[in-house]
C-alpha cells in the first residue's frame, strides 16, 4: 500500500531490534524448512522490502513470539482522559 512503506519499514526494524532486548536472539542457530505458496513469500518480501527467506522468517517468528502489550496499556490507560476532551465524535 503507497505510503505504508516508512511504517512498515519502521515496524520491521523494531522487531529486529526487539529481539535481542526479549533473549530471542541467544543460542545455538536451528534451520528451518518449509514449503509455502511462492505467491505469499512474494507480497511477503514485497510488503516488508524484505529480499532474504531467512530475513522474512525471523520478521514473521518474532512478530508471533514478542509479547503485544497493547491490551494492557489499553486497560491501564482507562478513565485516565478528561471525560470533558472532545475528541471530535
Amino acid at each position: 500500500m503507497p505510503g505504508d512503506d516508512a511504517a512498515l519499514a519502521q515496524m520491521v526494524d523494531s522487531l529486529r531490534a526487539h529481539l535481542p532486548k526479549a533473549g530471542l536472539d541467544q543460542g545455538e542457530m536451528q534451520q528451518v524448512g518449509a514449503r509455502l505458496p511462492a505467491s505469499l513469500v512474494r507480497q511477503a518480501k514485497r510488503r516488508t522490502g524484505l529480499s532474504s527467506n531467512t530475513d522474512l522468517l525471523i520478521v514473521a517468528l518474532a512478530n508471533l513470539a514478542l509479547e503485544d502489550a497493547f491490551a494492557d496499556a489499553f486497560e491501564a490507560a482507562h478513565g485516565q482522559l478528561d471525560p470533558e476532551l472532545d475528541i471530535g465524535f
